[in-house]
């Protein structure tokens, strides 16, 4: 007796309940969301690099740095409306903690700012005794601190 190859056919899944209090439709649309999300992120900084581009290149710059650029026409999205750009200017001052050490190290001061604990950490409070004591100059004290500059993206409503 021959044998008849058999024929297999694919069943469609079978569709999730759309029941919100169903486990398995949450663990579904979590995943599905978080796939968005990543997708939404993703656009949404390529399109802020873009545009924060266009804006160093093209905007005005205020007195404190920061760059704006006016939109042609206002753009009104989700009830609120935007009138302009701005690459608003943001500094940090650190201290350069290796221009300290090559400073305390040849004015023979390092174990006045450095302590010992369980390891050699720096004592920011003692460069300022060490300047009220004339040991460190404040022109000295100033080049230990190293200011650094970023922008943050912010449409501005009007």
């Amino acid at each position: 007796m021959a044998t008849v190859p058999r024929r297999t056919t694919r069943r469609a899944e079978k569709p999730i309940a759309l029941d919100p209090d169903n486990p398995v439709e949450k663990v579904r649309q979590f995943l599905a969301l978080k796939f968005q999300e990543a997708q939404i992120v993703t656009r949404k900084n390529k399109l802020r690099d873009e545009v924060s581009a266009f804006v160093d290149a093209n905007g005005e710059t205020d007195e404190k740095g920061s760059k704006f650029w006016k939109l042609p026409a206002a753009i009104e999205v989700n009830g609120q409306k935007f009138i302009e750009v701005k690459r608003e200017r943001r500094t940090s001052i650190s201290l350069d903690e290796e221009a300290v050490e090559e400073l305390v190290n040849r004015k023979g001061i390092r174990d006045r700012v450095f302590k010992e604990i369980t390891t050699t950490v720096l004592d920011q409070d003692e460069l300022y005794v060490l300047n009220q004591e004339g040991l460190i100059d404040d022109a000295e004290l100033d080049a230990l601190f190293v200011e650094k500059e970023s922008f943050a993206f912010k449409p501005l409503q009007g």
